[in-house]
């Protein structure tokens, strides 16, 4: 006699149990998919979050940086517009004791032998006559203005001649008449213009008149 057995429903239940193990797997797999891809988000997110808030406070201090930059340009024209009004002041002081210092810078080296006639102002210049026992007095007195003078620079010779003196002297004593120009150094260089070179005229002959 031949056993028979019926292996269907344990095929079955086989199958029903591995199915059931694969939906669990497929599951727990999504699962695991849906917090992984939740956490890459969060991460990403708290990164986003930081990166805004660093963002942020770089705006931040930039717009006060460039409230710092246009406070420096506004100091620097004010302190500019200082200066230039320093300037204009200390300008208009030179100029109104301009005729003192001219005449103080004239008469600082000027020899005995030499006595001024005429100083006269003009666009070219500083006018001057006079009158001299010698002519090599008014050479050294040019070459001390040409050199020594913080006002005078390049004088020049216009004219000597030989003649009496117009001082009202009873003694009539002959003196060399001169007439020289020497030219006005400006306010910004007139304290810091040095004058190395030495006069390379030669002594005139006094003309009889």
């Amino acid at each position: 006699m031949v056993m028979e057995f019926n292996l269907l429903p344990y095929r079955e239940a086989r199958r029903m149990r591995q199915r059931t193990r694969f939906f669990r797997f497929v599951v727990l797999s999504c699962a695991a998919g849906l917090l992984g891809a939740f956490g890459v988000a969060v991460v990403f997110d708290s990164q986003l979050v930081g990166q805004r808030e660093s963002n942020d406070l770089s705006r931040a201090e930039i717009k006060i940086l460039d409230v710092k930059i246009k406070q420096a340009a506004t100091l620097q024209t004010e302190l500019a517009e200082l200066k230039k009004r320093k300037q204009a002041l200390d300008d208009l002081q030179f100029e109104r004791f301009l005729p003192v210092h001219l005449m103080n810078a004239l008469i600082a080296h000027l020899p005995d032998e030499i006595l001024l006639t005429k100083v006269l102002q003009s666009t070219e210049g500083i006018l001057i006559s006079g009158e001299a026992l010698s002519s090599d007095s008014v050479f050294e007195w040019m070459t001390h203005l040409n050199q020594k003078s913080d006002f005078f620079s390049h004088p020049e010779l216009m004219e000597m001649r030989l003649g009496n003196s117009d001082a009202g002297s009873s003694l009539k004593t002959p003196v060399f008449r001169f007439s020289l120009r020497v030219k006005l150094q400006t306010t910004a260089t007139a304290t810091s213009i040095t004058t190395s070179a030495t006069l390379s005229i030669a002594p005139l002959a006094p003309v009889k008149e």
